[in-house]
């Protein structure tokens, strides 16, 4: 069965699998297993990044079912300036950080899909599904309530505010195999007339010590950066990528802290509505 059958296959389970209180469409059913966001009026491509783990465990290159997903490579201290180069903004050490290899690496991908679930009164989340990708296995869950994930996550970036979380809702996904474990949460919110998507992760097992932490872009520009209210200071780094023949400019800031990584991007936000959210980011 090829990638396409293989989406076909799982939007049909999802379709007799959720409960009849939620009901998504076709097109939210392949976006939780192909990582493309849409968010009331504002279209929120944010594909399946790879994971990178240089150079000890580079055989980890798998599309996880974590909408959004970037890759953990090692832990970092705290909000460390990033290293942007002209496909990647990574943390870690810059020996590993290699620009053409990312920019390179597409890993071709197996998804099977091992078992579905709708949650019920007893669950807060609303959908489950387990998948075997390129060998490792990834169990997630998906939740109309970004609150009910972080407090199942145990982690998570929060906020001082409230926001109004996207009908795509929040996810929650961990990856398991070959002496290698990864977690990781993520959601997107919508924000005046834009959006912004955070994702967090953690992981252990076969990663060197001293890797490298990298998000793959299409392109870097743009890097500035902003000092919150609270003092925090944030890189912000651009990507400009072609979207229904239109450029669109996404906007990335990482978050690295001593046990996890993350990122937060910015999509149809201005420059002030973007240090408005960082200003409610609560950096832990």
């Amino acid at each position: 069965m090829n990638e396409i059958e293989e989406r076909k296959e799982f939007e049909g389970l999802l379709g007799k699998a959720l409960r009849p209180v939620y009901e998504p469409s076709e097109e939210l059913n392949q976006k939780i297993l192909a990582g493309e966001k849409k968010s009331e009026g504002n279209i929120y491509k944010n594909g399946l990044r790879k994971w990178y783990v240089l150079p000890k465990a580079a055989a980890i290159a798998l599309a996880v079912v974590c909408v959004g997903s970037v890759g953990v490579y090692a832990a970092v201290k705290a909000l460390k300036k990033p290293v942007v180069t002209d496909h990647a903004i990574s943390v870690g050490n810059e020996d590993y950080i290699d620009d053409d290899a990312i920019s390179r690496t597409e890993e071709p991908v197996t998804t099977n899909i091992l078992a579905t679930e709708a949650g019920n009164e007893d669950t807060a989340w609303i959908f489950k599904s387990v998948s075997e990708v390129n060998g490792y296995t990834t169990t997630s869950y998906t939740y109309d309530s970004y609150t009910a994930a972080l407090k199942d996550a145990g982690m998570g970036i929060k906020f001082t505010k409230e926001y109004e979380l996207s009908s795509d809702g929040a996810y929650l996904s961990t990856t398991e195999g070959d002496g290698y474990s990864t977690k990781c949460i993520s959601a997107t919110f919508i924000y005046n007339e834009g959006c912004f998507s955070v994702n967090q992760d953690i992981s252990s097992g076969n990663i060197a010590e001293d890797a490298a932490y990298s998000i793959k872009l299409q392109n870097t520009s743009n890097e500035r950066e902003y000092s919150s209210t609270s003092g925090t200071e944030y890189y912000l780094v651009d990507e400009i990528a072609a979207e229904d023949n239109e450029d669109v400019v996404t906007t990335y800031v990482m978050l690295s802290t001593d046990n996890t990584n993350g990122y937060i991007s910015f999509k149809g936000l201005s420059e002030d509505e973007m240090h408005e959210v960082l200003d409610t980011v609560l950096v832990e």
